[in-house]
């Protein structure tokens, strides 16, 4: 971790800066780079565009995040993140965009001046040289950084126009978000975890990410039907636990990167998971039992339950309208 402080994302960004400047050649899953992703309304959105979408979207977010607390295990986790909905963000993203230039939004370059002006005092304390070490460290210009402003101002104006701004909150809602969410106001709450895992491209050639992905799917399916889940990790999984039946073992919130620890206390106990796709792995966790973590009562956190209503309700109004762009959108996929 100190190593990772003391480079900043140097890491991270040399090695992507290293990918996106190699020929297009093919990916992980076999699908080559230059290939199309997508055609929306007539315009074609390469793979490689998609990736580099992704990559410009972690250089940014580690850009404006405090480095003393960035870990390498954070960054991978928000690549991956970003990865999974590349393809999905990229083409709502253009299709906000088309619709903020219909209605003929613009910025004005002195707005974009006065953020550039907030953010160097923000985040580097006026020092404007740093902020340009930190973009070139980046791999990026100062117009990519602008152009990213400037278009979350029209898709962050839209999202506004588009989202009910007086909600409110009744008794039903509070009850029903405490039953959906109660376990995140959990305290120090623990879970007895089993985990199977199985490499998208083993070592030994046997297999590929469609092959993987079936037999994982198989797995899980036997496991659902009452094949013993340790079992199934000892035969099969391609990890450090698979020899004790996968048994991570007793872990508490800060064990697993982000993404893995929320799927795994939102599990009920004794029940497997959906296919997780974690980088170079297919997984399936099964908890065997909860410990701890008591929730306060509803009327203690009302304020909070009240607060993810509200986005909650907003996020669906967003997504409504999204949908609605993406219906009225000329939309092809390939992949």
């Amino acid at each position: 971790m100190n190593q990772f402080h003391r480079t900043s994302m140097t890491i991270l960004l040399l090695a992507g800066a290293f990918y996106f400047t190699q020929p297009p050649m093919a990916r992980a899953d076999g699908k080559k780079l230059n290939g199309m992703a997508a055609i929306v309304n007539g315009e074609v959105i390469t793979l490689a565009e998609v990736e580099g979408s992704v990559y410009n979207q972690v250089r940014i977010w580690v850009l404006e995040q405090d480095q003393s607390t960035l870990t390498q295990a954070k960054v991978e986790a928000k690549m991956e993140e970003f990865r999974k909905q590349g393809l999905q963000d990229l083409i709502d993203r253009k299709l906000i965009l088309a619709k903020a230039k219909e209605l003929g939004m613009s910025i004005r370059e002195s707005h974009l001046d006065q953020m550039q002006a907030s953010f160097i005092n923000e985040r580097f304390k006026g020092n404007d040289k740093k902020f340009y070490e930190e973009l070139q460290k980046a791999g990026l210009t100062i117009k990519t950084w602008r152009d990213n402003q400037r278009e979350q101002i029209m898709i962050q104006a839209l999202r506004n126009q588009n989202v009910p701004k007086d909600i409110i909150v009744t008794p039903n809602d509070i009850s029903d978000i405490y039953k959906r969410r109660k376990r995140e106001f959990e305290t120090d709450p623990k879970i007895k975890l089993r985990m199977i895992s199985i490499a998208k491209v083993p070592t030994d050639g046997s297999g590929n990410p469609e092959s993987q992905k079936k037999l994982i799917t198989e797995l899980r399916q036997q496991i659902i039907k009452g094949a013993d889940f340790a079992t199934m990790a000892t035969t099969h999984s391609n990890d450090s636990f698979a020899a004790a039946g996968g048994d991570v073992g007793t872990i508490d919130r800060n064990v697993l990167n982000p993404t893995l620890t929320s799927i795994a206390f939102s599990l009920e106990p004794r029940k497997v998971s959906e296919i997780i796709d974690d980088g170079p792995f297919y997984r399936l966790m099964f908890v065997d039992a909860r410990i701890g973590g008591n929730a306060p009562p509803p009327e203690k956190i009302r304020d909070e339950l009240e607060k993810l209503v509200i986005q909650e309700q907003k996020k669906g109004a967003y997504e409504r309208w999204v949908e609605t762009l993406r219906h009225s959108a000329n939309i092809r996929l390939f992949q």
